[in-house]
């Protein structure tokens, strides 16, 4: 079974990744700080984790694994940080990014520790 790792899934952009690729029928691995967003995503189907990415140790609880790494800049997005002015939809926007990590997943040395656009395009560190 397909597994994606989504941190910071509380809400926003995480939680329409955790959303959709559990809608694909893919093992979804989420972390989050709270309990209720814990029992949300939990209600997903997804295999939650309480993290906070600002506690070092609570990041190094999770066991490092093969695996391709990739920032992904998701744009302007209409959600509670980006606010309703935002251009671009929660659910595009995500839909894009997972096409990117498609193609990651197919190109791993060429995406690897890269920084990339939702869309694809290669972004400067």
């Amino acid at each position: 079974m397909k597994t994606v790792l989504i941190v910071g899934a509380s809400r926003g952009i995480g939680w329409e990744f955790a959303r959709q690729y559990r809608q694909s029928g893919w093992r979804v691995l989420a972390t989050a700080r709270d309990e209720a967003s814990l029992g949300a995503l939990a209600g997903l189907g997804a295999e939650v984790f309480s993290v906070d990415v600002n506690d070092v140790l609570k990041i190094a609880s999770l066991q490092t694994r093969a695996a391709t790494c990739i920032a992904l800049h998701p744009g302007w997005v209409r959600t509670e940080m980006g606010g309703p002015r935002a251009p671009l939809a929660v659910e595009h926007g995500v839909a894009a990014m997972r096409e990117v990590l498609v193609q990651a997943a197919g190109a791993q040395a060429s995406f690897h520790g890269r920084f990339r656009q939702y869309d694809g395009t290669a972004l400067d560190w």
